[in-house]
């Protein structure tokens, strides 16, 4: 009986985290949105704070809000621009750094 407890303690705490994590998602809160071709994803901007990242169709977020800048997913890999570093990312969010030519 503890057991189960427990358990549904836990299940309240993620399912409050999960709402949490959609808080910031109000239409006054972003200033750009733009649907993603390759993922289906959303690439939005937050106005407060100006940071952009990557939400689903239901809102939740698949790249968290945490860049400068960042492009739309071509053949996988996403151009991104943080705190005067450029780089790419995957849809994963694994940071690819290095010298890239175009």
């Amino acid at each position: 009986m503890r057991n189960l407890f427990f358990l549904f303690i836990i299940l309240l705490i993620s399912c409050n985290l999960k709402s949490q994590e959609k808080s910031n998602l109000s239409k006054e809160n972003i200033s750009y949105s733009e649907k993603d071709e390759e993922t289906g994803w959303t690439r939005v901007n937050l106005h407060k704070p100006n940071k952009w990242g990557f939400i689903d169709k239901d809102s939740v977020i698949v790249i968290p809000f945490e860049y400068n800048f960042v492009n739309p997913f071509e053949n996988g890999l996403a151009y991104v621009k943080n705190n005067g570093k450029e780089f790419f990312i995957t849809k994963q969010n694994l940071k690819l750094h290095g010298d890239f030519e175009a």
